[in-house]
């Protein structure tokens, strides 16, 4: 490995992308929309898991979820839930 990276090769075959297909701009807009789907979902059913028989549970849940998905983040660093999260 330290002789490949001494030669630059790995860095060669790394830049080389003749072989691989380019994503079009409507495939890249698809993937990043059921992504974006899924893991919504996954927040709805946790919030809904967790509410079980409790509906205002649920609605605050489901409202803080909304909140925190939509909310942008507030420092040049990262995402500001990043930034708590990490400080625990």
């Amino acid at each position: 490995m330290w002789q490949e990276l001494r030669s630059g090769q790995a860095h060669e075959e790394a830049v080389r992308t003749e072989g691989v297909p380019r994503k079009t701009f409507i495939e890249a807009a698809v993937q990043i929309t059921v992504a974006d789907v899924s893991m919504s979902l996954d927040d709805v059913l946790v919030v809904a898991g967790s509410a079980r028989e409790h509906p205002l549970v649920l609605v605050i849940g489901l409202l803080l979820t909304i909140a925190l998905m939509g909310a942008p983040p507030t420092s040049s660093r990262g995402c500001w839930s990043n930034i708590v999260g990490s400080r625990t």
